[in-house]
């Protein structure tokens, strides 16, 4: 017996979109019998522009609107790949609409924002995860095990850390990334983030006991040449006590 088809949209069509896509295509193949995803509809403001690349990849139906995907009944599941200013919004939307919610992090730009999400995702009762994907790599997985069997003995301090070299160039152009409006916070937000939630998942809950963080460089040019400020840190670091009282730095860049 073939495995159920799981109608799915893609919101966004970036570089996370695509991987998700890519992922999405591949599962059938890494966990044959699971279930078949099939990515039936593209969200995107430029229809026009990706619908060719669209089909090329199987997509059959690319829409500019959210509001346009959810009018096919077939859809289960919606994965939210968009800018991070629009996640809390769009996330919402697709629970009201009573879909299965895959959501990129972070799931919201403010601590306010995520937390009121997250309540409104435990009211309505339906299958939604973040995009934390570390804890399912399986070196992690066993890790996670190992520490549990006691296998590595105590673990008492630790060093993690995500490091990106796209921004190194100082005359990249500045991009919503780097803007605080649009992405709520720089490299601990973006990188960092997933380093934290692999150590909750490792460790157990995380306190802060320091952080630091820096803008290296201050601001780039915008679209007419003119530089804009960077209001986004593109350096942190943070040490956490975890679980036991064990101390670990996160770093990011």
């Amino acid at each position: 017996m073939p495995p159920p088809s799981v109608p799915i949209a893609i919101v966004g069509f970036g570089s996370i979109a695509r991987s998700h896509l890519s992922a999405l295509r591949d599962l059938p193949v890494v966990r044959p019998g699971s279930v078949l995803p099939v990515v039936s509809t593209i969200v995107t403001e430029r229809p026009a522009a990706v619908r060719d690349e669209a089909e090329a990849l199987g997509v059959r139906r690319v829409v500019e609107t959210l509001e346009e995907a959810l009018t096919d009944h077939e859809l289960q599941l919606v994965d939210v790949a968009s800018r991070n200013d629009r996640h809390a919004a769009q996330a919402r939307e697709v629970l009201d609409a009573n879909r299965a919610l895959y959501l990129e992090k972070p799931i919201g730009r403010t601590r306010q924002e995520a937390e009121s999400l997250a309540t409104h995702g435990l009211d309505v009762d339906l299958p939604s995860q973040p995009g934390l994907v570390l804890r399912y790599e399986p070196a992690i997985v066993e890790a996670r095990a190992l520490i549990r069997e006691g296998a590595i003995g105590e673990v008492r301090h630790g060093r993690t850390g995500s490091f990106h070299g796209s921004y190194l160039d100082p005359a990249r152009p500045i991009s919503w990334r780097l803007r605080a409006a649009s992405a709520g916070g720089g490299a601990m937000l973006d990188l960092g983030v997933h380093l934290i939630d692999a150590l909750r998942f490792l460790l157990g809950d995380a306190r802060l006991v320091a952080a630091s963080a820096r803008t290296v460089v201050p601001s780039r040019p915008g679209a007419d040449g003119a530089h804009e400020p960077v209001d986004v840190d593109d350096w942190s670091w943070g040490e956490l006590e975890v679980g036991n009282g064990a101390h670990v730095t996160v770093e990011a860049s």
